[in-house]
């Protein structure tokens, strides 16, 4: 139920529906995965899978997939992550929103432990679980810092064991026993009442890909909300199934840092040039290793 403190009173319902949005382009098998997952998952009420460029055989078989909860949406064109969020969004009505990748494979129990720890909160919110990497370690960004350009600055550069308070991701930081506030967390994995979305304008289309989740842990915090982090139970992020060049997520990166960073963080033309010359140095790096 919607309260007029624009939360979920979760303590007065056992299970509150939640409506899971996916968009997927060119995913792969993982998309199935991720699907089998959500199909035993009794708290999800519609499941809007948003098709920004798959090929015909994968929709056919979406189309024939055995779980009347999915609702394909399809036809728009690659529209990119924030606006697809968004089209999955008004497709659905649940007061619960998922926000989940669809190479993420969602854990037994995950939601239902979200809803526990965040029953007496008042405030909007978005929340998330550990996410992990294939080989069962924290995945980075899944925990982060509010994304400074100082933060950026100190990952960009590899100064993180110089400066660990100023690393942008904190994976690498004592796993907490239980549920805990962080500045900002993975758009892989958002879990949030409906009125939380709807409060902070959700996800901002201005963003193609990457960056949009940090700009909405931004605006959260502006208008007095939390993101919290919960440890266990944990989901697998299997990452980078997509066919896309990696030269294409890497410019849409920049793309989506020029705009945060003009947004939230008007520098002087000195700070501007060293964040992205460690910003370039970085994304040079990853590129790199990629062709190997």
């Amino acid at each position: 139920m919607i309260s007029s403190a624009s939360t979920i009173n979760m303590a007065a319902t056992e299970a509150v529906s939640v409506a899971v949005v996916l968009v997927s382009y060119h995913t792969g098998p993982a998309l199935f995965e991720c699907l089998d997952a959500l199909r035993r998952e009794p708290a999800i009420a519609e499941i809007a899978l948003v098709d920004n460029g798959n090929d015909a055989e994968t929709r056919a078989r979406l189309e024939g997939w055995p779980d009347a909860r999915l609702r394909l949406i399809s036809g728009h064109g690659n529209v990119g992550f924030a606006q697809g969020c968004h089209l999955g969004v008004t497709a659905t009505t649940a007061p619960l929103l998922l926000l989940l990748n669809p190479d993420c494979l969602l854990a037994p129990g995950a939601i239902a432990a979200l809803q526990t720890a965040l029953a007496a909160e008042t405030r909007p919110w978005i929340a998330t679980v550990r996410l992990l990497e294939a080989d069962g370690q924290e995945q980075r960004g899944c925990r982060r810092a509010a994304g400074s350009p100082l933060n950026f600055l100190i990952e960009g550069f590899g100064l993180g064991r110089l400066f660990p308070h100023l690393r942008l991701n904190h994976h690498q930081q004592p796993l907490p026993s239980g549920l805990t506030a962080t500045p900002a967390l993975s758009g892989a994995f958002m879990l949030m009442p409906r009125t939380t979305w709807d409060a902070t304008g959700g996800l901002d289309p201005g963003y193609f890909l990457h960056v949009e989740d940090l700009d909405l842990c931004a605006r959260l915090r502006r208008i007095g909300g939390a993101c919290w982090f919960l440890p266990a139970p944990a989901c697998t992020h299997i990452k980078s199934t997509s066919n896309a060049p990696a030269w294409v997520v890497e410019k849409h990166k920049l793309a989506g840092l020029w705009r945060y960073f003009r947004l939230w963080y008007p520098l002087p033309w000195v700070w501007r040039a060293l964040v992205w010359l460690a910003l370039a140095g970085g994304i040079g790096a990853r590129l790199l290793l990629k062709r190997r």
